[in-house]
């Protein structure tokens, strides 16, 4: 930044002062705006997205982990009755068990306890086998949890399979409700009409560019957009560069000290050029879930 515009300049501290969570990212922010960027065109789209973009400080974040749990606690399910299950597909560290994880304090701040965590969503049906041993073929209720949903297809699909895993198994079918801290509008439209009974402490716009400009301008903005994104690797561990976010879900979010979805542009947050060097970048993403 040292060779830099004292108008470049200008730009980079009016958006640091307006937005505080960039002020420790100028840097990145001045790569983004007048080198990743080649026009004035370029430059104010992303502008214009990050003035559209919801920051969820630590704060807010820890108050929906607490907001979580009271919606858990009365809901009405009875905790010796209940497992709380993370969304995740495995047993790498991901957000749904992070989630699981900070319940587990705020739960027992309300006293209530008696449930059960299980860590994979598809190992419901072992949890229910250890369960009545004790407790008997029992209905039991289980609660899905995570930090964000963006098209809200994964929670679709977990609700429909754990009731085949539990079918297939000669299992009682469970009641299944979601409850996540994050939801994009779309995730949460999608998984409602779905009859998924869906809960959220913060619902986020999504598919920005269509809320910000007029719709003539939309498809050449995506465009512009993509043209910026091509100065990044296309694909990191086999898994493609999410263009416009997965799904094409145009998702302008940052989550203060937590991982960023893959529904959010990638420009904020992919680490790769398509030389493989490394990016400073505004947002951080945990590559090895690119």
């Amino acid at each position: 930044m040292g060779n830099m515009p004292k108008k470049a300049f200008e730009k980079i501290f009016q958006l640091a002062f307006k937005y505080p969570w960039l002020k420790p990212k100028t840097t990145a922010l001045g790569t983004l705006l007048f080198e990743d960027c080649e026009t004035e065109e370029q430059a104010q789209l992303i502008i214009d997205i990050l003035d559209n973009l919801r920051h969820i400080t630590i704060q807010e974040y820890n108050d929906g982990i607490s907001n979580l749990a009271l919606d858990i606690a009365t809901c009405g399910v009875e905790p010796e009755l209940t497992f709380i299950t993370a969304m995740s597909a495995d047993s790498t560290a991901d957000s749904g068990q992070s989630v699981l994880y900070d319940l587990k304090g705020e739960l027992s701040k309300l006293e209530w306890t008696g449930y059960r965590s299980v860590n994979r969503y598809d190992q419901t049906p072992k949890a229910y086998k250890e369960f009545r041993k004790t407790k008997g073929d029992q209905s039991i209720t289980i609660i899905l949890v995570d930090n964000f949903v963006g098209t809200g297809g994964t929670v679709i699909n977990r609700v429909k399979r754990i009731k085949e895993l539990f079918s297939e198994s000669n299992l009682p079918i469970p009641n299944v409700l979601v409850k996540v801290l994050i939801s994009s509008k779309t995730g949460d439209e999608n998984v409602k009409n779905n009859n998924i009974d869906f809960s959220c402490s913060y619902v986020v716009l999504d598919n920005i560019l269509e809320k910000i400009y007029d719709q003539n301008q939309v498809e050449n903005k995506k465009d512009m957009m993509r043209t910026i994104e091509g100065k990044l690797s296309q694909s990191h561990n086999y898994r493609a560069l999410p263009s416009l976010g997965y799904g094409e879900l145009q998702v302008a979010l940052s989550i203060e000290s937590k991982n960023t979805p893959n529904n959010v542009f990638p420009i904020f947050g992919w680490k790769y050029y398509s030389n493989y060097t490394v990016r400073d970048v505004l947002l951080h993403r945990a590559m090895d879930d690119a």
